[in-house]
């Protein structure tokens, strides 16, 4: 099992790799050091202690920003004249 490193924290977590590896993402377009570790059957994302408050906003506004909205409306049925 590993450890998180001293100094770091967990940004973010979840059963599912590709959850981390999508916000991982987000951060390595932001420039913020962080890795993947696998713990007691999570996956969790983890970034120096320093970055933290910043990788769990940024995580935040990926997952607004990608959020699922209501689905459109169906389409309204053309009548001929």
């Amino acid at each position: 099992m590993l450890q998180i490193p001293e100094g770091w924290s967990v940004a973010f977590e979840h059963p599912a790799v590709a959850a981390c590896s999508d916000r991982a993402l987000v951060l390595t377009s932001l420039d913020i050091p962080h890795e993947i570790l696998h713990v007691d059957g999570l996956c969790r994302l983890v970034v120096p202690n320093e970055y933290l408050e910043r990788a769990r906003y940024e995580i935040w506004a990926y997952e607004t920003e990608n959020r699922a909205g209501p689905a459109p409306p169906p389409p309204v049925p053309v009548t001929e004249q």
